[in-house]
């Protein structure tokens, strides 16, 4: 590899450090995921057993992870340490993502465009600081970069390796590590040789019937239904085109036997080291499988489904139907390829301007992942045709790569938000693999032709035309972002709380968060609803019960709720923040079926302060 292309992605990834500081630390969201992981890491450092003491929605192996970080590194537990933590999550899962199109497609060009796509997408990690979906999707991208390298030389190493992520991944997030998982068993059936096929088809089916067994639960929303619609066609075309592909027989037995055994290591150990700790394999079992089934009737998030999205996965599915059915014929076989050349250039054309725009302009960041998510996801299938003018065309990974980046498109459900993003996450990055695969199927000069000013057309060098170009366009994207939130970051204002020095925020929330954290200081203890952990942190203090979560009435059971108020019940000084707007937000129903915990804050409690959404609960005195 010329070390010219290596110091150009390497100065801009250099130079997004500032974006990347700037928006880590601007802004606390009062939907407190953030300092609901870090009470968890911290009562997992006391020595409470996790899952039994502490409430928590992920798997072991996040928070075997993570905690070391404090724990073995002496790293301050601290919402500064946290958001830097988080700012290298994001970091390293761009770079990853970047450089697997580097490597398929060869440009540097490519790896820094992905690059900057990947760090303006993942900016939405900030809402949820040192969320496990950082971790995941970083063992992601080291995943697919496995693929490329086991497809060019299938080594032992390599499948341990990757059978151990599968098994940290199924730790982390169960639903993630399904959109990944099951890709590689259609992987390893197709490569496993012909014997495999009735298992195959077995296989495929359930996928298809995926999005309605996973949305169930909620069939009863007009959303729900659109989604079944629209996710069932992107997976279904990409099964379509998925089945037609032409894939090395790489695998063996021996090479399963090793993914087996890294899956099984990782697994057993992380099992092993839960359980040694107190937790009992039941405990584990409910808190990561049982207890998530009920998620998604507590807590959903309307994820809009347009009728533009739902005609482009219609189009998708029949195109993908059209691609197949025409390879079949020799005379039809060529003109399918051209057309799938022409979607393939349009579309990367598409999604790379309005990304490139939308940095310069500054567009929302939210509203650029939804577009992707709807228009560019269906076609998700796209990035399993690799173009033909090549020796090494990375045809597994691009199959396995296409699968999951149409499985993918259920992460949004049932909370959208970052998950969008993420959901759309593999098929954006990948814009300039598409973009390639056009120009090595078709040339170079027949794609550029006609876009590109005659003095830059008529260059001897074509790599160098496209880099005046190319640079020059990202350096602008990249400023303008920089530009943007620094001025962001210097409109707010220091929240001068304990652990937070580098964290800004508005004027109106620091003073609300001040007023809390004074008032805190005055109680022996003190409990929120919903909760808000991080002003354990700032108030100094330790929680009254490690039974808490930012969505107290939607994730505690009534079971839990229990535990929480007898716990609640030893401390004759509690002080309580209620928030009835983050209530609201919050409620699926639970407000009318009166939890226990409600119940237990409405009849003890009376209000002895207020300010602006907060209100400041004290026991009533004795009659």
């Amino acid at each position: 590899m010329r070390v010219a292309p290596i110091l150009m992605f390497g100065a801009m990834a250099l130079l997004a450090l500032p974006y990347l500081f700037f928006a880590t630390v601007s802004d606390v969201k009062i939907v407190d995921d953030e300092g609901t992981l870090m009470i968890a890491f911290r009562e997992i450092m006391e020595g409470h057993i996790l899952y039994r003491d502490i409430f928590a929605l992920y798997g072991p192996f996040y928070y075997f992870s993570i905690a070391p970080i404090f724990s073995f590194f002496q790293v301050p537990l601290s919402h500064d340490a946290v958001r830097l933590i988080s700012a290298g999550f994001w970091f390293c899962s761009a770079v990853t993502f970047a450089t697997i199109a580097w490597r398929l497609t060869g440009s540097a060009i490519a790896g820094a465009f992905s690059l900057l796509t990947a760090l303006f997408l993942l900016k939405l990690f900030v809402n949820s600081p040192l969320h496990p979906q950082e971790l995941g999707f970083l063992l992601i991208g080291i995943l697919l970069h496995l693929l490329i390298g086991i497809e060019r030389a299938p080594k032992p190493f390599a499948f341990l390796l990757l059978g151990g992520i599968v098994g940290g991944l199924l730790l982390i997030k169960v639903n993630l590590a399904a959109f990944v998982i099951l890709p590689l068993m259609l992987a390893a059936l197709r490569t496993a040789g012909d014997h495999w096929r009735v298992a195959h088809g077995i296989l495929m089916a359930l996928a298809i019937l995926m999005p309605v067994v996973l949305m169930g639960p909620l069939l009863h929303f007009e959303w729900v239904i659109r989604y079944v619609v629209f996710a069932s066609a992107t997976i279904f075309a990409a099964l379509v085109v998925w089945s037609s592909l032409v894939l090395p027989k790489v695998l063996s037995v021996k090479h399963l036997a090793f993914v087996v055994a890294g899956f099984a290591t990782v697994v057993l150990t992380t099992l092993g080291a839960t359980i040694s700790r107190g937790t009992t394999a039941f405990d584990i079992f409910r808190a990561i499988v049982l207890q998530n089934l009920n998620l998604v009737q507590n807590w959903h998030l309307e994820v809009s489904i347009s009728s533009g999205a739902l005609a482009v996965a219609a189009i998708s599915a029949g195109y993908a139907l059209y691609y197949v059915h025409a390879r079949t014929d020799a005379l039809k076989r060529q003109a399918a390829a051209v057309r799938v050349t022409r979607l393939k250039a349009g579309l990367g054309l598409l999604g790379a301007l309005a990304i490139g725009i939308a940095a310069i302009f500054d567009t929302s960041w939210e509203t650029v992942p939804s577009l992707m998510f709807q228009f560019l996801v269906p076609f998700a299938w796209l990035l399993t045709i690799p173009h033909e003018n090549t020796e090494q065309p990375h045809r597994l990974t691009r199959g396995i790569m296409g699968l999951m980046a149409a499985c993918l498109a259920l992460y949004a459900f049932p909370v959208h938000g970052t998950q969008t993003a993420l959901a759309s996450l593999v098929p954006t990055i990948m814009l300039p693999v598409l973009l390639n695969d056009a120009a090595r199927d078709v040339g170079m000069r027949q794609l550029w032709r006609g876009y590109l000013p005659a003095i830059l057309r008529t260059s001897p060098w074509p790599r160098a035309r496209l880099s005046l170009i190319a640079y020059p366009f990202m350096l602008m994207m990249l400023g303008s972002q920089i530009v943007a939130e620094y001025r962001r970051y210097s409109s707010l204002e220091p929240i001068n709380l304990p652990g937070a020095s580098l964290i800004r925020s508005d004027s109106y929330t620091i003073q609300l968060y001040h007023w809390a954290t004074h008032e805190f200081k005055k109680c022996r203890a003190f409990y929120m609803v919903p909760s808000l952990p991080s002003f354990y942190f700032w108030a100094g203090q330790r929680t009254p019960t490690p039974i808490m979560s930012n969505n107290t009435l939607g994730l505690l059971s009534f079971d839990q709720q229990r535990r929480a108020i007898t716990e609640l019940e030893q401390n004759s000084q509690l002080c309580i923040l209620i928030i009835p707007a983050l209530l609201r937000y919050f409620d699926r129903g639970h407000l009318v079926a009166r939890p226990p915990l409600l119940q237990y804050v409405e009849e003890n409690f009376v209000e002895a302060g207020s300010n602006g959404p907060f209100r400041l609960l004290r026991r009533k005195a004795a009659d």
